[in-house]
């Protein structure tokens, strides 16, 4: 979810809140049970948006193992190259010292 939305939701149910309020002919300055629940409404999406925070981490953190991963084998692939050519020349080498 993105923050955009995250303040449209959030913004959608304080509107919400403030109308049942208001329709119902409660005032909602001062008023405690308002206050509470739209302390209710803040928390609710304080801790949506760090669970968000939190997973967007989590993937951000495995992206970043995957790339270490494939730079090592890279490396790894790199370092082999001049072994892998050098194969053919050493099994010459010692093909013809056995029929030497």
């Amino acid at each position: 979810m993105t923050e955009e939305e995250f303040s449209e939701q959030l913004g959608n149910e304080v509107t919400a809140l403030v109308n049942s309020f208001v329709t119902s002919g409660r005032q909602t300055a001062g008023n405690p049970q308002f206050i509470a629940e739209l302390n209710a409404i803040n928390q609710k999406y304080n801790a949506l948006k760090q669970q968000v925070q939190q997973q967007q981490q989590a993937q951000q953190q495995e992206q970043m193992q995957q790339m270490q991963q494939l730079q090592q084998v890279a490396k790894a692939g790199g370092d082999i190259a001049p072994l892998a050519k050098a194969l053919p020349e050493e099994a010459r080498a010692v093909a013809n010292a056995e029929v030497e």
